[in-house]
């Protein structure tokens, strides 16, 4: 084993006794930097030297005491262990005595002499009775008076029994006199305490763990103190509470805990201030310090600084000028004054300015300093802003732009405030609308360039505030040319999302029809229509440019929602969930929380028009999550739209009564947005039988639609609701009349909407009606992809089939109705079977499952259709095949599948979309 550094200065200081019992006088100098363990190691020595039956002088030197004459001496010579009568006659000499000044040459012929001799001889008298071990700590610091008397015995000791072990610390002072030198000067022997080296670092790890483990953790060990004792004793009790690493953890780094740090301050504790000052200056530096730049930004001598990073550098805690461990460099910083580190900070910001560093790099010392220097400092913000707005570190261009705020003059205030304001929108829209503010006034006074205005109108816009919008849209065409037709079409989509086309108080942006050759123009008209005329080929066409051409910009999310919904609209709902997944994951990476939030909420809405309730739920409650409910501003509507309609379509009537009671902001309600939540909420309270409350909510709702002109069923078909609503007050013939405006309605319905509108007519409508709407209810429903609105359908199908006395067509359609309500795995509970009728026998869903492969498409229609209760005649007709074609197909799907009735059917999701025509349309509506 390797012997370490202490141990080997031991055993030279025991060898220099065994001399000195022999009658060898010896002098031994103990040297190396600061806590490397000298003290600890004379002190150790002392004890062994008192134990092998010596006489024992200890005293230790102190920077406080050093101009005190004789400070050492009264140490010394004040042992309880000397005789009485040598104590009393070394005072009599020392109070006699006159010590010179030891640098003048001739001392010797001064008239000291002689009593120095005198206390020189009652030493060596007294080393003929026992051994003399004289012990002084820190000759650096101990008084001329003192010094004297040390070199006077010193040169008398050569054939006496005294030894002289004295430490001094490493790297010399230069302030060092003559005197110093002299005592030091021409060892016996000279023991060197110095870091440990590799090898006994290992050895020592050998106490904890196998000794193949502690050779590969050495290196890291070593690294990490420098091979200082001290450092490694806190290290390894660290390492103790974490778990000492083995078999595969045998590479892991040490664990640097509270004993490492402690022991890195507690150095700096006890440096000298000139000393701490070094050190703190090169926490702060960092990977910038050097001898110069400590130099500058502490105003210490250049000779001196190089000195006290070697001094430093022997205690372990540099290494090539830098704190071994960034755990150690912050808890020096953290031992920092407050004023002392904005100081230090702003020296480091403006050194670094002088020398041209990056700005960036300058920004973080004057982030760290919190304060600006001069004026030069807040143009290197704004720099350093823009290049982290390019990097999407919104963070630090947030902080870079705020503190330039503090000290910037008032056109640029204007500047970057809006810079805020836009960066803030894509993490905290609550935070950019504060901003937003302190805007308005120049706004007013017209003082805002075009990037101020927008920045502006982003925030009013989000907060549903129509006032500043239609301010902004009114100076904005003042301030964008036709060079900006992408911008002006983002803002004329987002004024239209928002806000819809006929609002009062807000004017129209932009000629549609001035550029109808720019794409970006025709774009945004396409997906406008939307909001008039429901869904279309061309703008699912334009929805899919736009997501595949935007950049997840300021004022782009309004135009990648339009064209969410656009898709939706189109019942591509498989596409807009697929493109709200990639949308989400580039927002996810760059940091866009609003952005992630608003298009988690679409995806919601997505899933919820599939069907998909509780995952629809879920995916909207996550949206809550990213922004609290005061940042979503007055787009808080779209996730508690989703959150009330799943819950409330679930039966989770408890989680729907949470999220009605979220407060709302006032200026919600005048947003497109709105519209959504009040429909959502009067289902609610229909759902609760607040039937009232929920004609309000649908009448209200409707209004609104019809003044800005959004009256649209694929939107929201709040007539089939609020017909629902009179169903259930009895008011059977103003239900059926909403019903048939629906029908009715010159903007086309989607398949959904129709099969929702035929299913109410036929709870509002005669018995012998019933089955015939509902019939083709559920041909609607098939298509979209709802299985809960299916289910529902199939569900009171399969109860008019019962009452009519039709039990066989009754037990298929309850079969299926069963099925969908599994299928669509919402949670809902399905919906109570009649009173008295009895439950189907059902099959496992995987059996179905199973069986369903084996049948050609044609039979899967024709199977379908005969689980629906149509007879061989009625699907020859819907399927344009003969009525001997039907039965052949039958007779292969009974054997096919080892059954013997309609009744056996599987009753799985459709496999194939069936085709309602325009005639079973018109014929419903004439029998109304």
């Amino acid at each position: 084993m390797a012997q370490t550094p202490y141990q080997a200065a031991l055993d030279c200081l025991s060898e220099s006794l065994d001399d000195v019992m022999g009658g060898s006088g010896r002098f031994v100098l103990i040297n190396g930097g600061l806590s490397i363990g000298k003290t600890t190691l004379l002190r150790e020595f002392s004890q062994l030297a008192v134990g092998s039956g010596t006489l024992s002088l200890y005293a230790t030197g102190s920077e406080t005491e050093q101009s005190m004459h004789g400070a050492v001496i009264g140490q010394l010579f004040g042992n309880s262990e000397l005789p009485e009568e040598a104590i009393e006659r070394m005072a009599g000499l020392l109070d006699a005595t006159e010590f010179p000044n030891v640098d003048d040459s001739n001392y010797q012929q001064l008239g000291a002499a002689q009593n120095i001799r005198e206390i020189c001889r009652v030493l060596l008298n007294l080393a003929k009775v026992k051994p003399v071990v004289i012990c002084v700590d820190d000759i650096q610091f101990v008084d001329d008076k003192s010094l004297q008397l040390l070199l006077a015995v010193r040169r008398r000791i050569t054939s006496s029994r005294i030894l002289i072990a004295i430490t001094e610390r490493e790297p010399y002072p230069a302030t060092w006199s003559a005197g110093h030198a002299e005592v030091v000067r021409q060892p016996h022997r000279a023991v060197r305490l110095e870091l440990w080296p590799l090898a006994a670092v290992a050895d020592t790890l050998t106490q904890w763990v196998d000794p193949a483990t502690a050779e590969r953790l050495a290196p890291a060990w070593h690294e990490l103190t420098g091979g200082h004792p001290i450092l490694l004793a806190a290290l390894s009790d660290d390492q103790a509470k974490a778990g000492w690493p083995s078999g595969d953890t045998a590479d892991a780094p040490p664990a640097v805990g509270r004993k490492y740090m402690q022991a890195v301050l507690g150095f700096v504790c006890r440096l000298a201030p000139q000393l701490i000052e070094v050190v703190h200056a090169i926490a702060v530096l960092g990977p910038d310090a050097t001898v110069e730049s400590v130099a500058r930004i502490t105003d210490i001598n250049q000779n001196v600084v190089e000195q006290s990073i070697e001094m430093l550098t022997c205690m372990g805690l540099l290494r090539e000028c830098r704190i071994r461990h960034p755990a150690a460099e912050q808890v020096l910083l953290a031992s920092l004054s407050a004023d002392r580190s904005v100081q230090l900070q702003m020296r480091t910001a403006e050194l670094q300015y002088q020398r041209a560093a990056s700005c960036g790099v300058i920004a973080k010392r004057l982030l760290a300093a919190g304060s600006i220097p001069a004026p030069w400092a807040v143009r290197v913000l704004r720099i350093a802003a823009d290049q982290a707005e390019a990097d999407e570190n919104i963070a630090m261009a947030t902080r870079c732009l705020e503190l330039a705020l503090t000290s910037a003059a008032a056109p640029q205030k204007i500047r970057m405030t809006s810079t805020l304001v836009l960066l803030y929108w894509r993490i905290n829209p609550s935070v950019a609308t504060r901003y937003a503010a302190t805007l308005h006034g120049p706004l007013d006074r017209g003082e805002l360039q075009g990037r101020d205005v927008i920045a502006v109108l982003r925030c009013a816009l989000w907060n549903g505030d129509k006032e500043t919008v239609a301010k902004c849209l009114t100076l904005l065409p003042k301030l964008i040319g036709p060079e900006d037709a992408h911008l002006a079409a983002q803002i004329r989509i987002a004024r239209l999302s928002i806000f819809g086309p006929a609002q009062q108080g807000l004017p129209e942006f932009g000629d549609p029809a001035r550029v109808n050759n720019e794409p970006w123009t025709m774009t945004a008209n396409t997906l406008s229509t939307v909001l008039t005329h429901g869904g279309s080929a061309a703008a699912t066409a334009s929805a899919e440019q736009v997501l595949q051409s935007c950049r997840l910009d300021d004022l782009e999310l309004e135009a990648v929602a339009a064209a969410i919904m656009s898709l939706i609209a189109g019942d591509r709902l498989d596409r807009a969930v697929a493109m709200c997944d990639r949308l989400i994951k580039d927002a996810k990476r760059r940091g866009l929380v609003t952005w992630q939030a608003v298009l988690t909420a679409l995806r919601a809405g997505a899933l919820l028009r599939r069907g998909e309730l509780a995952a629809a739920a879920m995916q909207a409650d996550a949206a809550l999550e990213l922004l609290p409910t005061e940042g979503w501003g007055a787009m808080i509507g779209s996730p508690l739209t989703t959150i009330l309609l799943a819950n409330t379509m679930m039966g989770n009537l408890k989680a729907a009564e949470e999220a009605a009671g979220i407060p709302v902001p006032e200026a919600m309600f005048g947003t497109v947005t709105g519209l959504t939540y009040l429909h959502a909420l009067g289902k609610y309270h229909l759902a609760t039988d607040r039937v009232l409350a929920a004609v309000g909510d649908f009448q209200t709702c409707g209004r609104l639609m019809r003044d800005w002109e959004l009256d649209v069923p694929a939107f929201i078909p709040w007539r089939v609701d609020l017909a629902e609503a009179n169903r259930r007050l009895g008011h059977s013939g103003a239900a059926r009349e909403l019903v048939r405006q629906q029908l009715n309605q010159r903007v086309p319905l989607d398949m959904r909407t129709r099969g929702v509108a035929l299913r109410v007519l036929a709870a509002c409508s005669a018995p012998h009606q019933r089955a015939a709407f509902l019939r083709q209810a559920v041909d609607c429903l098939q298509r979209p992809g709802d299985r809960l609105e299916l289910a529902t359908a199939l569900s009171e199908l399969s109860q008019v089939y019962q009452e009519v006395g039709e039990l066989e067509q009754a037990r298929a359609v309850a079969r299926r109705a069963t099925q969908e309500m599994r299928t669509h795995q919402s949670g809902v509970m399905f919906l109570v079977m009649a009173e008295g009728r009895a439950a189907p026998t059902e099959k496992p869903i995987e059996e179905s499952a199973d069986s369903a492969p084996t049948l050609s498409d044609a039979q899967r229609r024709v199977a379908e259709l005969a689980a629906l209760g149509y007879t061989n005649r009625e699907i020859s007709r819907r399927l344009f095949i003969t009525v001997s074609t039907v039965e052949q197909h039958l007779t292969k799907v009974y054997r096919k599948l080892g059954i013997s009735s309609r009744a056996d059917l599987p009753t799985g999701p459709a496999l194939q979309e069936s085709t309602v025509s325009e005639q079973d349309y018109e014929g419903a509506d004439a029998s109304l």
